[in-house]
């Protein structure tokens, strides 16, 4: 970097900087030694030093971040941007991040490397690699893992720029195929596929409550039968319920399953919901369907309207709820419920705006995705 020079006069450290024009500019900084400076421009690039520098940012503590952060591998701060996250993020989010960001150093980098050795070409080669068969929105949810990372980075210091912000550092549309570049398929449950599986759940409530009625009371193994049973009867109530309550207001089975009894409002006849991915608060009249699908929640806990459901991991949800749809005769995931409702209220009149707002989502675009 032989277009900034170090020179120390009576008033301080300075940095003269020769651009391509041939044009001189000298910076004052705040640094202390003459080998301070020129071990800080040994570590950074030329951009950088000139940007801060002008902004008078040149100073000890600038110093001191850009040296410690280049004794950092990615594997130490990888471990302090998850301990970072874990706290403000949800933690289905947290997850894929984390996959996201290992698989990323893994594939395309070393753990061994400092987050300052990171260039752009790192990400943009990355998210837009042709051998990675990935659909559109997985390579912006890769980028936005990413930059959750360098912005750990940022903050920390060990970064004087963020390279996954840069213009480059996107995904490109051109080099997708016509199914990359398509959204995730989601078959939409509507009001038949809802109907089939609440006439599945009635059936096997029918059947438990019938077995529970033959149970002999004589029979040394009662108890162990009848607890099996109730367990059972419960499953079957409470899917009943959770997929009532998203089709009636398209929330995420997520949302449902946190369902509180305080956001069940009989006085003013509303149900109030905040959305656990977004913190989004959303509210639905407290009647006619949904009026009938809350009141058959039973209160078995002061608090949360399914209180062992709420402790579920993701993936047993899903493979709960695929097991059902297979024995009912659908296709389909609990978010396709959430699809399902959407396109049936835009079929009947109701606005973007409005499906957007009844959605949680902060861009019509995205409720666009759905419809």
């Amino acid at each position: 970097m032989s277009n900034v020079k170090v020179i120390q006069n009576d008033d301080g450290i300075s940095l003269r900087h020769s651009d391509r024009h041939g044009g001189t500019q000298e910076y004052p900084t705040r640094l202390g030694t003459v080998e301070e400076a020129e071990e800080f421009i040994r570590e950074s690039k030329l951009d950088n030093v000139v940007q801060l520098a002008e902004m008078n940012a040149l100073t000890q503590e600038s110093y001191t971040r850009v040296v410690a952060g280049n004794m950092k591998a990615l594997k130490e701060v990888r471990d302090e941007w998850l301990e970072e996250v874990r706290l403000v993020l949800e933690p289905t989010t947290v997850d894929n991040y984390r996959k996201v960001v290992d698989k990323w150093i893994t594939d395309a980098l070393e753990w061994e490397m400092t987050p300052r050795e990171i260039e752009v070409h790192h990400i943009h080669d990355y998210i837009n690699h042709r051998e990675y068969p990935m659909k559109r929105n997985t390579r912006k949810i890769y980028l936005a893992g990413i930059r959750s990372f360098f912005s750990h980075c940022t903050h920390k210091g060990y970064v004087l720029t963020d390279p996954s912000r840069a213009p480059a550092a996107k995904v490109r549309m051109r080099g997708l195929s016509h199914g990359e570049k398509e959204s995730k398929d989601v078959p939409a449950i509507g009001t038949k596929e809802v109907g089939m599986l609440t006439a599945y759940l009635d059936k096997e409530e029918a059947t438990f409550l019938q077995q529970i009625k033959n149970l002999d009371y004589e029979d040394s193994r009662y108890e162990t039968r009848q607890a099996t049973l109730d367990s059972k009867l419960d499953m079957v109530r409470f899917w009943r319920a959770a997929i009532l309550l998203s089709h009636h207001t398209a929330l995420r089975c997520v949302d449902v399953m946190q369902l509180e009894w305080a956001s069940v409002n009989n006085i003013k006849g509303t149900l109030v919901v905040w959305t656990e991915k977004r913190d989004k608060r959303v509210d639905f009249p407290l009647k006619g369907e949904l009026a009938k699908a809350v009141s058959k929640i039973d209160m078995t806990d002061l608090e949360y309207c399914f209180p062992e459901q709420r402790e579920w991991a993701p993936a047993k949800v899903s493979t709960y709820f695929k097991r059902l749809c297979k024995r009912a005769g659908v296709v389909g995931s609990f978010h396709g419920i959430r699809h399902g409702t959407l396109q049936e209220w835009k079929e009947q009149g109701v606005t973007l705006e409005e499906l957007a707002k009844r959605a949680g989502h902060s861009s019509t675009s995205t409720t666009e995705g759905y419809l």
